[in-house]
């Protein structure tokens, strides 16, 4: 080194000490964000060499755009959806993840569905809020002076709140009473059915104890209108919190919504879990964290994909235990998963924290659709060096549809053998319909049995004699002797219904056989696919508004992002993000490295050492 470079190196040193800082500042202060968010996201989608294979435990039931082509128009009756979990049911899976909102009861099909969750045992169905925000001096007092008196007209609101010093200006005034009106009905209700769980009161009770002064005989008032609607909300939400814990001091600060889009009531009291499903994109529109547990009315709840994975490991989301930096799910053998979470400061409100949040390991090319495809290892580094899975795991809900239109087909053709049977076989009675007593006491005995108690051996034992009988009686053939010109009506109809009864039981039969194959068949494909999985329900279809931009697609079903997130609770594949103060000090011990090397080192070489320096900052 010469003597004018050594006069240079403490100018070096200042410069880059005083660039450290900047750097170090612009890090702390978040200046740095839109870049760290763009090498985030290209990490996620190129540095894929060692992540794991995803679980297999995950088969996706799609609604997409066949399906509604097929199935009709969305949304599909509640009836649908009965028979399509049912059907679902007897492939025997492990949990159901029916990743729809069905927040409003239809006229018809809401018991049908209602008993189909039932008889499943495992479905988890969302819920969906909106976030709760903080309320201004004169929002608090409107909610409890509604509290106090829900009876209020908005007048003596107003009047109220002029009282106490506030300035209540119209239009705006008429929506905070509206509002505040809500809220307060429905904290009111909660806490009548807190206080009695055992024995929750009735829409009756409630209406005599929060509004006491009105009319007996009035049935249609604004205020009755709005208790009923908040009472089948609240009523809805209480019944969720046996899949909740309770807020306590130790947890860190939880993003607080209000639930205002649970399943109705009649689906709530036969869920096995539940948990939200609404997300937490950055400011540019990307996911990359979601929160595992949201807070309502005091008590917290999971992840959507936290309760599934929950009931997947037959672990009671309420045995989970939440910390600052990490949720611990404890299993039944000893062990326990580990899931590093980070906190930070909200997007919509700095001055807020959101804690329990998940960096969301995403996996797999930039196509969604091949998510689960195996890395080939030959060329892993290749964002495209993608294998076909060796099973299905996105599999279009017609699957199972065109299952159960197979068995109504079965059904149908059943029903038609039984009505030839009838004809043939049956006593003839005055004034019904034709029939040819050819065998009453068997048809007697066959018919006293119901219909879907009736055997398939009950039933080719029918068909078999009523053959037989037309056979021995030579029916057909005297019949068909019988000129035209000769056949008043009332031959020709017995003809006519011999005939046709004939060509049933000579054909139906057969073709019901080979449906019965296909079938088979189909379930046992289906169960295959099904069994001891989760499956995950929901739309992809054209269209969809559940979608969101990731670090690696342009666009993402939300059903899909829950699967991510499943395969990274249950095999704890996750990103631990190291504290912020880490980042820190590395930033400001790297930018002294870099400046001490280009003091004392000569320029080319000090150029190969920053930039090691450059790339291994921006790796970690």
């Amino acid at each position: 080194m010469t003597a004018a470079e050594r006069r240079h190196i403490p100018m070096t040193v200042l410069i880059g000490v005083a660039i450290a800082l900047v750097v170090t500042l612009l890090h702390a202060t978040d200046r740095l964000r839109l870049l760290e968010r763009w090498w985030f996201d290209w990490r996620a989608k190129y540095c894929q060499h060692f992540t794991p294979p995803a679980t297999d435990d995950i088969v996706h039931l799609d609604i997409d755009d066949k399906s509604i082509a097929t199935i009709g128009r969305w949304p599909w009756d509640w009836t649908v959806l009965a028979e399509l979990l049912d059907e679902v049911g007897r492939a025997q899976p492990r949990v159901v993840g029916f990743d729809v909102i069905l927040a409003d009861a239809p006229q018809e099909g809401a018991d049908a569905l209602a008993d189909a969750v039932e008889r499943l045992g495992n479905v988890v169905m969302p819920i969906a809020g909106t976030d709760r925000k903080r309320r201004r001096p004169i929002e608090s007092a409107a909610l409890e002076l509604l509290k106090n008196d829900l009876e209020l007209t908005q007048d003596q609101w107003a009047q109220a709140l002029r009282d106490q010093g506030f300035d209540v200006v119209q239009p705006g005034a008429a929506q905070m009473f509206i509002r505040s009106r809500e809220t307060a009905m429905n904290e009111r209700i909660m806490v009548e059915l807190a206080a009695s769980p055992g024995a929750p009161p009735t829409l009756d009770d409630l209406r005599q104890r929060l509004l006491p002064r009105t009319d007996p005989l009035v049935t249609g008032s604004p205020a009755l209108r709005l208790l009923a609607r908040q009472y089948d909300l609240a009523r809805t939400v209480s019944s969720l919190t046996r899949f909740s814990q309770p807020a306590s001091d130790g947890v860190p600060p939880i993003r607080a919504i209000d639930i205002d889009q649970p399943p109705v009531f009649s689906l709530t009291s036969r869920l096995a879990g539940t948990g939200f499903v609404d997300y937490l994109p950055d400011t540019d529109g990307v996911l990359r964290r979601v929160p595992l547990w949201i807070e309502c009315n005091g008590r917290l709840y999971p992840q959507f994909s936290l309760s599934l994975a929950c009931l997947s490991l037959g672990v009671d989301v309420r045995d989970v235990r939440i910390e600052r930096d990490r949720v611990v799910v404890p299993r039944g053998d000893g062990t326990q998963i580990v899931i590093p979470v980070r906190t930070e400061p909200s997007s919509a409100d700095p001055t807020q924290e959101n804690g329990t949040l998940l960096q969301v390991p995403w996996f797999g090319p930039d196509k969604w659709q091949r998510m689960y495809a195996p890395r080939r290892q030959s060329d892993a580094d290749k964002p495209s060096a993608f294998e076909e899975p060796a099973a299905p795991r996105h599999i279009p809900i017609t699957a199972v549809w065109d299952v159960r239109r197979t068995h109504e087909r079965i059904a149908t053709n059943l029903r038609s053998i039984d009505k030839a049977v009838g004809v043939l076989t049956l006593q003839p009675e005055e004034g019904g319909a034709f029939r040819f007593g050819l065998k009453p006491a068997m048809a007697d005995t066959y018919f006293a049995t119901p219909f879907d108690q009736r055997t398939h051996e009950q039933r080719t034992a029918a068909v078999a004699a009523a053959l037989q009988e037309v056979r021995a009686l030579r029916l057909e053939e005297d019949f068909l002797a019988i000129p035209e010109t000769d056949l008043d009506d009332e031959l020709r109809l017995a003809r006519d219904q011999l005939i046709d009864a004939l060509r049933i039981l000579r054909t139906v039969p057969d073709e019901t056989a080979a449906l019965r194959v296909q079938v088979d068949r189909s379930r046992a494909l289906l169960a295959q696919s099904l069994r001891d999985r989760v499956v995950l329900i929901g739309h992809i279809a054209t269209g969809r508004l559940d979608e969101e931009r990731t670090s690696i697609h342009a666009s993402c079903p939300g059903v899909v992002i829950h699967g991510v997130i499943y395969n990274a609770l249950v095999t704890g594949h996750t990103w631990t993000t190291a504290p912020r103060w880490v980042g820190y000090v590395l930033t400001l011990l790297l930018g002294l490295l870099a400046t001490g090397v280009s003091a004392v080192w000569a320029p080319s070489r000090a150029l190969i050492v920053r930039t090691g320096l450059l790339a291994a900052y921006l790796t970690i």
